[in-house]
Parts: C-alpha cells; sequence; structure tokens
C-alpha cells in the first residue's frame, strides 16, 4: 500500500515539508494575501536534489509536488 494512501488528520497538509530529508528544500507559500486563506502551495527550492520523498508522501491525487529532474537538468544547463 502506497505511503500517501495512509489516512492522516491534518488542518494544513505539510508532509512534504516535515518528510524532506533535506532542510529547505521546500516550503509551504501562502496562495493569497487574504490572512483568511487557509490554503499552502508547496514550492521547491535550489537545494532539492530530486529525491521525490515529497511527491510519494503526498496524499492528494494528482500529487500537489512533482518533482522532474528532467527539467531540473535543463533548468541548470
Amino acid at each position: 500500500q502506497p505511503v500517501a494512501s495512509y489516512p492522516y488528520d491534518l488542518e494544513i497538509c505539510d508532509l512534504c515539508v516535515r518528510e524532506c530529508p533535506i532542510v529547505g528544500a521546500i516550503s509551504l507559500e501562502k496562495l493569497s494575501d487574504d490572512p483568511a486563506d487557509p490554503r499552502r502551495m508547496p514550492v521547491v527550492h535550489k537545494a532539492c536534489v530530486g529525491c521525490g520523498t515529497c511527491e510519494m508522501i503526498c496524499p492528494a491525487e494528482p500529487a500537489a509536488i512533482v518533482i522532474d529532474t528532467e527539467m531540473r537538468l535543463e533548468a541548470e544547463a
């Protein structure tokens, strides 16, 4: 059974940030300037090594975060 299929009881899901083995690779950013809006979006930073832990742990379907190592290689070229 995939890890993402386990039930999680979180008001704001931050599994990708909590489970990432690289400190500072992912953060949750607000989707709007409205202080009452609890929605957050995962943002991948340069520290990311592309291990895919965040994508694997994401319980959303489809995953709210996708690691594309080919895209990163193109950006660095």
